[in-house]
């Protein structure tokens, strides 16, 4: 994958400001985190929370927010007793959350991490 250099965010050592504190910040929003799959959950039962992390994050500062993805994948699914392939979707979703954040400022360049 070939990322276009952009000078708005230039730096000579390739240093980059990522979101942190992802939880916590869900938990302010009202997210309930408890269980194995705590992300995946927050992740597919309550989006507009995420959304609005990743909102803050961005307007932070932040030039690379985290898709919440942690506990999705198809083994941790499968051992709750998930389908395996709603992993897929997950994780897809994960990251069509972070686009419609970063899609909000449009005059920034953030990057999306899995």
């Amino acid at each position: 994958m070939t990322v276009k250099d952009d000078s708005r965010n230039a730096d000579p050592h390739g240093v980059r400001v990522i979101a942190g504190g992802l939880a916590p910040e869900l938990e302010y929003q009202g997210a309930h985190i408890d269980g194995p799959l705590w992300s995946a959950h927050v992740l597919e039962d309550e989006p507009e929370k995420l959304i609005a992390v990743h909102r803050a994050f961005i307007a932070a500062g932040a030039e690379c927010i985290a898709t919440c993805s942690y506990q999705v994948s198809r083994m941790g699914y499968a051992e709750v007793g998930l389908p395996p392939e709603r992993a897929d979707a997950a994780l897809l979703r994960s990251v069509e959350l972070a686009r419609t954040a970063i899609a909000e400022f449009p005059a920034r360049r953030v990057l999306a991490a899995g």
